[in-house]
């Protein structure tokens, strides 16, 4: 049944929200995927904070193109378009989309889009998966706490040293005592 102009606008309107909302967006093709495997995709994303939609690759470039976003057509692209929204992290739904590439190879990256300060910056397959391969903002905050710790921790190794020391000492004389 064909879209009446009022439901086409309404899911542009749609999109366009996610869009603003998004820091990134990551363009698979979703054809020949089971429905339970597109659900399991959007379960793995609602974990963490993406969202996974199936739009109309039409209606997509209009909204493509009214944030001038260029170089990027989705009518390019053969299947069926899913976009998936990152909300907090750059990251993970890169991870997110290749963990789940590798599992299930019906689902093909077609790729990607980031936005900073300077405008959108578009990324292919390949791209994505460099980028899925890049620590989380979890993993390096924690390597950075693991980082400055370090020296406090040999630190406080080398200072309980010499009481360590007399503690050994005066036990081996209390035991040729005894």
């Amino acid at each position: 049944m064909a879209r009446t102009k009022k439901s086409k606008y309404e899911v542009v309107k749609f999109i366009e929200d996610k869009v603003q909302k998004s820091k990134a967006l990551v363009f698979v093709n979703v054809k020949g995927l089971k429905v339970h495997e597109i659900q399991e995709l959007r379960k793995k994303c609602k974990e963490e904070k993406t969202e996974v939609y199936v739009a109309k690759k039409s209606l997509l470039k209009h909204v493509l193109d009214t944030h001038n976003i260029e170089g990027l057509n989705p009518k390019m692209y053969e299947g069926e378009v899913g976009v998936i929204f990152a909300y907090e992290d750059e990251v993970s739904h890169a991870k997110i989309v290749t963990d789940f590439a590798k599992k299930h190879e019906a689902l093909g990256i077609f790729g990607a889009c980031m936005f900073s300060a300077q405008g959108a910056t578009l990324m292919d397959a390949q791209g994505v998966r460099r980028l899925a391969a890049i620590p989380s903002r979890q993993e390096l905050l924690a390597s950075l706490v693991g980082s400055i710790a370090s020296p406090l921790r040999g630190l406080v190794g080398v200072l309980n040293g010499p009481q360590r020391g007399f503690v050994q000492v005066l036990n081996q004389l209390a035991q040729q005592k005894a």
